[in-house]
């Protein structure tokens, strides 16, 4: 099995990369092949595979990430989702994603202007959060929904799938007080 592949999985990714998933989140396909996103913008070509984002086809939901604490004091919730290709906001801004801590649904909207390239970040704030309680993304059979029009596209111009890749698994956090 190679370091690295051409195919919409998510073990495509280089494999160097497993074990560091903030690391992970800023790797990507391009038509140059793997690149890594650096701090600065900076893209870095890991392994060059010609053609890569037209090999995969469409956009897949590899990753989800809970960003900072979620507390009670802060009333705030932001996920990152995390695409294997670069993602754009074509139109619309009816992007949710919806979490829940266990007795109640949290919808997230879209924040274009906090997102990168191969990621689309969700907030909410002004929440009550109950201290000690398991927030949790994705819940079961959950995923983005698009909403009045919207639409998020790839390179190639292709409607970004919103399905999760076997790789992107539920995500938790507890709210501290």
């Amino acid at each position: 099995m190679g370091l690295w592949g051409n195919t919409d999985v998510d073990e495509s990714r280089p494999k160097w990369t497993l074990d560091n998933l903030a690391y992970r989140a800023n790797i990507y396909a391009t038509e140059a092949g793997w690149v890594y996103r650096h701090a600065d913008g900076y893209e870095e070509v890991l392994a060059c595979v010609r053609g890569l984002s037209t090999d995969l086809s469409w956009a897949n939901i590899v990753q989800f990430e809970i960003i900072g604490d979620v507390s009670v004091t802060a009333e705030t919730v932001t996920v990152d989702v995390v695409f294997n290709e670069t993602v754009t906001v074509v139109e619309g801004d009816g992007i949710t994603l919806t979490v829940n801590d266990g007795t109640q649904d949290i919808v997230l909207e879209v924040d274009i202007d906090n997102s990168s390239a191969n990621n689309l970040r969700f907030t909410k704030t002004g929440l009550t959060l109950v201290a000690d309680r398991i927030l949790t993304v994705p819940k079961s059979g959950q995923h983005v929904v698009l909403d009045n029009g919207a639409s998020i596209k790839d390179p190639q111009a292709l409607t970004v799938s919103l399905n999760c890749s076997a790789m992107a698994t539920a995500v938790t956090a507890t709210v501290i007080a």
